[in-house]
């Protein structure tokens, strides 16, 4: 009988216009776009930021370095649930809060 083993790693994606970096662990790659990624511009509490066409919620937690914290997420004066973050596209001009939770009395 044959054993199985079981790899468990966490990947991060960032993007910019340009580039798109996975890392692994130490380990990170670069991928070259050879003609511009396309862009929109949202306001992401209260600054204007330049993401990716077609990110999600979740990537935009991943970009923002939010998505390993309690967060809550409004688009557009909308809540946007944990169950909802990985099929919410962002769309141009979009306004973005991410409210962290801090505890304390």
């Amino acid at each position: 009988m044959a054993g199985a083993i079981t790899l468990a790693c966490t990947i991060r994606f960032e993007a910019n216009a340009e580039h798109v970096y996975l890392s692994s662990g130490t380990k990170q790659t670069v991928y070259h776009y050879p003609f511009p990624m396309s862009t929109i511009h949202i306001t992401l509490n209260g600054e204007r930021k330049e993401v990716p066409a077609g990110s999600t919620v979740s990537e935009l937690l991943v970009i923002a370095d939010a998505d390993r914290q309690p967060v809550a997420v409004v688009v557009n004066e909308h809540i946007v649930r944990p169950d909802q973050r990985d099929s919410y596209i962002l769309q141009e001009r979009d306004q973005v809060e991410i409210l962290v939770f801090a505890g304390g009395g």
